[in-house]
Parts: C-alpha cells; structure tokens; sequence
C-alpha cells in the first residue's frame, strides 16, 4: 500500500508527506529545545533567543537536510527515487531520533555532513580538483565547529575521500586546513574580543569506558526504538550482500554510508554520557533503507513495519 502509493507519486502520497512534516512540526513544538555541550557557536543568537524562532530555524534546517537528501541521490543518480522514498524515511524516522528533545546545532551538524556525501561525488565526477578536497574540510570543519565530537569522523573523511579517487598527499593537507579553518576565525575572534576560547578551556572529548553500562542505565528504553534500530542492521546487512551486484559509483556510495554507520555507532565512546549523536544515524538509515525498500518484494512486510512502528509512536505518547 505505501510503496505503492509512494512510487506512484500521485496526490495521496503528497498529503502522506504535508502530515508527517505538520505531525514532526507539532512535535518539535512540544520537546524541550536541548542546549548544545559541544557547540562553539550561540545559534540561539541569531534568533534572538526567541523559542520560537528557534523551533522555526530548526523545522527549516530540518526539511532543507531532507530536501538534500533526495537532491544528492537524483543529482548523482545513486538510486531510484522515485515517489519520495527518502523524504517519506527522513520525515518518519525523525520521530525516533528527536523523542525527547531537539537540537538546532546537530541538525545543522547533519545538515554539513549531508553536504560533506554531496561533495564526495563532486569530487568524483569532476576527478578531484583542488579547490574542492578545501572545500570539503570546511564542510566538515563546520560540522565539527557544531557538535565537536563529530572530529572523531575525520579519518571516514579521508577513507570516503580514497574511495571516490586516487588518494595523494594534498588529499590529507587541503581537507585538513579546510576543516581548521572555522576553528582557526574562532580563535582570532575570541582572541581579540578577550572572549573565552572554548577549545583550549573546555573538555569537549572524554571516553567513557563505561558506556555500555551507562547507556543501559540513563537511556529510557522505547519500543519504537527497537524497530529502527532492527531496520538499521537489516539494511547494513543487505547493502553488505548486494556490494559486488552494484556499479562502481553506487558501490562507492554503499561503502561511504556503511564505514559512516560504523563511525556514528563510535561517537557514543567520546562524549561523556550525551546520547543525542545517535540522530546522525538518519543518514545512513534513510540513504540505505530507501534503497532497500526500492528493492523488496514483500511490499505487505513494509506497510505492516510502517503501521506497527506509527502504533508504537502513538502508543508511548498516550
């Protein structure tokens, strides 16, 4: 039924989307709006510290990340997007990563990284040029500058930068001095302001070598979660048996999101209890899970998913 609906791309799946963006909308209205530990930037600043517009910049971020998200995967021609696949998995799934609070400084971090994926396949088409291995250490830099344990995806940057060309020298120099570049104005601003330079005064990487004791004790378990998480390793697993049977461009995309899985699960070792990292898990739920929906025969065990995971979302609310 829904992927029929989807594919079709008729009137009906377009009012499936305006309701899960205006149930997300409400949604975001009602969680506490989180403060970022790891910032190095008062996003608030720019909204006047106004809750509401802040909710406004953030439901913006949020429909531009998954905007690009179909943009990246039509541009390169990764997959078939036909019927808004990925739209319908970002707006669906982002009730499970935002259920207790919101964060405008990570979703303005996913935000970068999502245009961090688009620049690796600039990169490809283009064959590498210079300015754009800068361009994608800014990108990055800029992520980071946002939620500062994303530093711990720097060597997914250069493993995904090998794997789109022929990896050389500069390919670790230029992305390095575009990823210290946001830190680096940081700094200079700070320093003449005789303002307090958080990168040298704060904490900001500590491992915590009890974090899966710590997990199970400070995070409410939610059933819904539970479901999510089962379709993130079914895809994982299907996207790792259907490598060889892909062309060279989309097996590169699989390897990027795959390695970037791995990195995302990483960052829960580095950031002293805070759990919220897990919301970078979309990206590579939605890129490859739309792929595996775009494949599956059993359309009847994908509406069944679907209705069983709403259930759940409804159920824990009442």
């Amino acid at each position: 039924m829904f992927l029929k609906i989807l594919k079709n791309n008729s009137l009906l799946s377009y009012i499936i989307f305006a309701v899960l963006v205006i149930g997300f909308g409400f949604n975001a209205f009602l969680l506490p709006l989180q403060d970022n530990f790891f910032a190095f930037s008062d996003l608030g600043f720019f909204a006047f510290h106004n809750e509401i517009l802040m909710r406004i910049l953030f439901l913006s971020i949020w429909l531009l990340s998954a905007f690009w998200m179909n943009r990246i995967v039509t541009l390169y021609k990764l997959m078939d997007a036909k019927g808004g696949t990925l739209i319908f998995l970002f707006a669906l799934l982002s009730f499970s990563f935002w259920s207790d609070y919101i964060s405008l400084d990570l979703q303005v971090g996913l935000l970068f990284l999502l245009f961090c994926v688009d620049q690796f396949f600039a990169i490809y088409q283009s064959q590498g040029k210079l300015y754009q291995s800068l361009n994608l250490g800014l990108l990055f830099g800029i992520a980071v500058y946002f939620y500062f344990p994303l530093i711990i995806l720097l060597p997914w940057l250069f493993m995904a930068l090998g794997i789109v060309k022929s990896f050389q020298w500069r390919d670790i120099i230029l992305p390095l001095l575009g990823a210290l570049l946001p830190f680096y104005l940081y700094s200079v601003f700070q320093f003449f302001t005789d303002g307090t330079n958080i990168l040298l005064t704060k904490k900001l990487i500590d491992v915590d070598v009890n974090m899966m004791s710590v997990l199970f004790k400070e995070i409410e378990f939610k059933p819904y979660w539970a479901l999510a998480i089962f379709f993130l390793l079914l895809t994982l697993a299907y996207s790792y048996r259907v490598m060889d049977k892909l062309t060279v461009k989309i097996r590169m995309f699989y390897s990027i999101l795959i390695w970037f899985s791995l990195f995302s699960i990483a960052l829960l070792f580095f950031t002293k209890g805070h759990y919220s990292e897990t919301v970078f898990l979309l990206l590579p739920m939605v890129f490859l899970g739309a792929n595996y929906l775009n494949a599956v025969k059993q359309r009847w065990i994908f509406d069944f998913g679907i209705l069983f995971y709403i259930f759940l979302l409804i159920y824990t609310r009442i």
